[in-house]
C-alpha cells in the first residue's frame, strides 16, 4: 500500500494499528497550507536545473493532482538546502519534493526520484526536463534553454479526475466556487483537451 493514510481521530489511529504493522510506517504531522511540488534535475556534473508548481486541487487521500499552476518558489533561498543535501550524498538525476507552506515556513513532506504526475505542466512552461534526462544518459538530443523564474499562463488541469473519487477533493487556497466560475478556462487547458487526445477528452477520460 503506497498511498498515505490520513488519521484525523483517535478511533482511526486504533483501527490503523489493528490493520497494519505500525513499525513499518512513518508518522508525520498533516500540515494545512499551500501545496507545492519542486522538481530538480541534478546532472552528473553537479549542475542543477529546477522548476516548481503550485497545487490548487488534489484528489482526496493525497492522490493525483487535478489542477496546478507554474510557480517560482524554486528560485527562493530555502531550496538550496535541499540541493546541498542531495549533492552531499552523491545523488544525481530527477527528484520531486512535495512542500507545504504554513504561514512563512516551508515544510518538506516527501521526496521521490521521479517526474511528478502532471509533467505536461513543465512541458507547457518550456522547461526541458525530458531533454536533460535523455542528454545526461547518453542520448543525442539538444540541450534545452531553461527559462528563468516563473512563466505566466502556465496551467495544468485534469477535469475528469474530479469524478474519480468518493470523498471530496482537496482545495489548497482555492475553492470549488472559484473553479466553477473559471470552468471555461480550466476546460481550455485540460490535459486531454488537445488535438492528439481530444477523442479521449470527449469520452470523459
Amino acid at each position: 500500500m503506497g498511498k498515505p493514510v490520513l488519521i484525523e481521530e483517535e478511533t482511526q489511529l486504533e483501527q490503523f494499528k489493528h490493520d497494519y504493522d505500525a513499525s513499518q510506517w512513518m508518522a508525520q504531522e498533516y500540515i494545512l497550507g499551500n501545496s507545492y511540488y519542486l522538481l530538480f534535475y541534478i546532472k552528473k556534473s553537479g549542475e542543477v536545473f529546477r522548476f516548481s508548481q503550485k497545487n490548487l486541487i488534489q484528489q482526496s487521500g493525497g492522490r493525483s493532482i487535478i489542477a496546478a499552476e507554474g510557480s517560482n518558489i524554486h528560485t527562493e533561498k530555502f531550496v538550496r538546502k535541499y540541493e546541498n543535501t542531495f549533492k552531499k550524498i552523491g545523488f544525481y538525476g530527477l527528484v520531486m519534493i512535495e512542500v507545504m507552506k504554513k504561514r512563512d515556513m516551508y515544510y518538506a513532506i516527501e521526496a521521490n526520484p521521479r517526474f511528478w504526475g502532471p509533467s505536461q505542466l513543465f512541458v507547457d512552461c518550456g522547461v526541458g526536463f525530458f531533454e536533460l534526462f535523455l542528454h545526461d544518459n547518453g542520448f543525442n538530443v539538444e540541450l534545452p534553454v531553461m527559462p528563468e523564474g516563473k512563466k505566466t499562463r502556465c496551467y495544468y488541469f485534469w477535469g475528469n479526475g474530479l469524478k474519480s473519487t468518493e470523498k471530496p477533493d482537496t482545495f489548497f487556497n482555492y475553492s470549488y466556487e472559484e473553479m466553477m466560475r473559471n470552468w471555461e478556462f480550466w476546460q481550455s487547458v485540460d490535459i486531454y483537451n488537445r488535438p492528439d487526445t481530444i477523442e479521449l477528452f470527449d469520452k470523459g477520460v
